[in-house]
């Protein structure tokens, strides 16, 4: 096998982000804001909005449900089938699904990996994909420890479960903010807040 290299060219590098998206900076407080119909019920808005920082899943969306859910958006966190969506144009989009889209799941610098040259292909179209969208990357090391896996027992039955997208955020920002609130993770997990919209992508 190969030793895994990544050869930092200048036509790579202008391929990453030139500062980190989420910075050093420790904020006083996050919400993350969750896509619960039980939103529906609740005008939250004043106290989401009262946040410094806003983080949102994969395709939930403001516009017409601002008295709910807030009116300002800073992060969203996405799976690869929401790569490219994005309702307002301030908004920093962080992939979360690297196991099914980063050619580097699974390695790095330091380990092995089967045709490293090929790999490495793939990996520099992967981060172009992601320059053209405007979507930043996590380092496949910090992906792993996000979807590690967890064993639970439900009803005398042994279960892997491995964490939700809103749980990997949560995760995320739990080591930039003071406190995170969460929003809009209660009752029904299939049905949104934004269900009555036709096609919540359209609205970007």
């Amino acid at each position: 096998m190969e030793m895994m290299k990544l050869p930092l060219t200048d036509s790579i590098m202008k391929l990453l982000p030139s500062k980190e998206i989420i910075g050093s900076n420790l904020y006083r407080s996050c919400a993350l804001v969750g896509s619960s119909s039980q939103l529906m019920q609740q005008n939250l808005s004043k106290i989401i909005d009262n946040h410094d920082v806003i983080i949102r899943l994969n395709g939930a969306v403001v516009n017409g449900y601002e008295d709910h859910v807030g009116s300002r958006t800073h992060l969203r966190f996405v799976t690869s089938q929401w790569i490219g969506f994005r309702e307002f144009a301030t908004e920093k989009i962080i992939h979360l699904d690297h196991e099914s889209a980063d050619p580097l799941y699974g390695c790095d610098m330091n380990t092995e990996c089967t045709h490293a040259a090929a790999t490495m292909e793939k990996y520099v179209e992967f981060l172009k994909l992601k320059k053209k969208v405007h979507t930043y990357t996590i380092h496949p090391q910090v992906a792993q420890w996000l979807r590690t896996k967890q064993n639970r027992t439900y009803a005398g039955q042994d279960y892997e479960v491995m964490g939700s997208t809103g749980f990997q955020a949560m995760l995320m920002m739990l080591h930039v903010c003071e406190k995170v609130d969460l929003f809009g993770f209660t009752g029904s997990t299939s049905q949104k807040y934004f269900d009555d919209t036709s096609n919540a992508r359209k609205q970007a």
